[in-house]
């Protein structure tokens, strides 16, 4: 730093001279060197506190980083938590759908099954009687899962034969009950015939 000599005016450095060096006076007691010492140390002080201020701030954001690496992490779980739950009601809901889809789809089928067969329930004239037995010869043929059974005179008719020859003992002008029978899928499994 540089100073004016209070005694002599000249110009001292004092980075260099201990003391002026046109008059040799010491500048120690110097009030523009005390004020500069001063306002130098003033500066270090206040660089320092920025540094301080400066670290303390690098190592809040560094915390903050370190926090948000947590918080991302607390939010990648939950969020896969979530995921899981929502693919869990989901996969549920989806079976569920395909489980209902297909039980209506078998009543439907057993529904449409079942309907021609339906006109036939309670009493018949033997002429209609017969007209349902020719049905069911004809739904046994083309359906070999579901088949139907004939209950008559204490008789479980099963193959075609049967059922024709037991046409043969019906009466078209004599009244018949007709009742059916259901298996678990709500298809008909037996027709009984009672005079």
């Amino acid at each position: 730093m540089k100073i004016t000599c209070e005694h002599c005016g000249s110009l001292i450095d004092t980075a260099k001279d201990k003391k002026c060096s046109n008059c040799g006076a010491p500048y120690s007691n110097n009030s523009e060197y005390k004020s500069k010492k001063e306002l130098e140390a003033r500066q270090k002080e206040a660089e320092l506190k920025t540094r301080q201020i400066g670290n303390e701030m690098a190592e809040n954001v560094l915390d903050t980083f370190k926090n948000f690496g947590k918080i991302r992490l607390v939010i990648i779980f939950i969020s896969l938590v979530l995921f899981a739950v929502i693919a869990f009601f989901a996969i549920n809901t989806f079976k569920e759908t395909k489980t209902n889809i297909e039980n209506s789809t078998n009543y439907n089928t057993s529904s449409s099954f079942n309907n021609e067969l339906m006109l036939f329930k309670g009493t018949q004239s033997g002429f209609f009687v017969d007209k349902l037995l020719d049905l069911v010869i004809n739904k046994n043929a083309q359906n070999n899962i579901h088949k139907i059974s004939v209950i008559y005179k204490d008789f479980n008719l099963t193959t075609s034969d049967e059922i024709l020859k037991m046409k043969n003992d019906l009466k078209d002008d004599k009244n018949y009950n007709v009742l059916f029978n259901y298996d678990s899928d709500n298809y008909i499994i037996n027709i009984t015939i009672i005079e």
